[in-house]
């Protein structure tokens, strides 16, 4: 029996949806979570910045590990 072509796109594009979807809620809360940094230790220091880039960077290696792994 063959797949048909909604069988298919079910099988293929909707995991990739779901895991670009945690992706996105991951980068969301770890960016929320950085501006929160950011507000407590005030906006007046380098530092707070410095804690700004390592939390998107670092956010953006774990969706990259999900996306990788889900490509797989």
């Amino acid at each position: 029996m063959r797949p048909t072509h909604a069988c298919l796109l079910h099988g293929t594009e909707e995991p990739m949806l779901k895991l670009l979807a945690v992706a996105f809620v991951v980068v969301v809360v770890a960016v929320i979570a950085a501006l929160l940094v950011v507000a407590l230790n005030g906006s007046h220091g380098t530092s707070a910045w410095v804690v700004l880039g390592i939390w998107v960077f670092f956010s953006g290696l774990i969706a990259l590990a999900v996306l990788r792994s889900v490509v797989r």
